[in-house]
């Protein structure tokens, strides 16, 4: 077995899926954040530095929930002149559905707190020597935040969850179908995916989008 190229592989093909996984994250919670916004107020995405912060605890939870899925999906080393079967749908129907669900409990719990508290610290409004007694809360209060600041992303983590495990069945086809160049193949999706996602949903106006949130 060739456990070097196998390992490089396998950690390719899970970085590319965590850049779907990352996409759609950052999408959610944009759209859930336009969901909250009265409909008497004019629908817009946060200014900076906001968005950077509550974006990116989407983005960072979408990334930490797609690499185990990917990783495992990808099975452990062959043996030499064997090549990598595909998973079954029903695995992605899992890795799906484990999306949805673990993106809104893992968002509420420890990203989105935490983007939330290096917010105020670039506010101003906390300072340096709060950062370990907040945090703290943070993690203490983690299976109540999950609830409790995650249940308002469950609707639209369920369109996530659906995108997700689409892309993953057609990117784990694909890399058993190009198996001598699997990994640019699988780069490439991966890549205008992300892109054509993130345009379709710039394409459609606040008003509509933020009634899947």
């Amino acid at each position: 077995m060739d456990t070097p190229n196998i390992i490089r592989e396998r950690l390719s093909f899970t970085a590319a899926f965590m850049v779907i996984g990352g996409t759609i994250g950052g999408l959610t919670v944009m759209i859930n954040h336009l969901s909250r916004i009265p409909f008497f107020l004019e629908y817009k995405l946060a200014g900076f530095p906001e968005a950077y912060f509550v974006y990116g605890s989407g983005i960072a939870t979408g990334l930490v929930i797609a690499l185990p899925l990917a990783y495992l999906s990808h099975g452990g080393p062959r043996y030499p002149g064997t090549t990598r079967q595909h998973s079954s749908i029903w695995y992605w129907v899992f890795a799906a559905v484990t999306f949805w669900i673990g993106f809104t409990l893992l968002l509420g719990a420890f990203f989105l707190p935490l983007s939330l508290l290096l917010l105020s610290l670039q506010l101003g409004i906390v300072g340096m020597g709060d950062i370990f007694f907040a945090t703290t809360d943070i993690i203490i209060l983690a299976p109540w935040n999950g609830v409790a600041s995650g249940s308002p992303f469950l609707f639209s983590a369920l369109f996530s969850g659906l995108f997700f495990g689409v892309a993953a069945i057609t990117m784990d086809r694909i890399s058993v179908r190009f198996v001598s160049k699997s990994n640019n193949v699988l780069w490439i999706t991966s890549i205008i995916f992300s892109i054509g996602v993130t345009i379709a949903t710039f394409s459609i106006p606040y008003e509509a989008l933020a009634k899947l949130g």
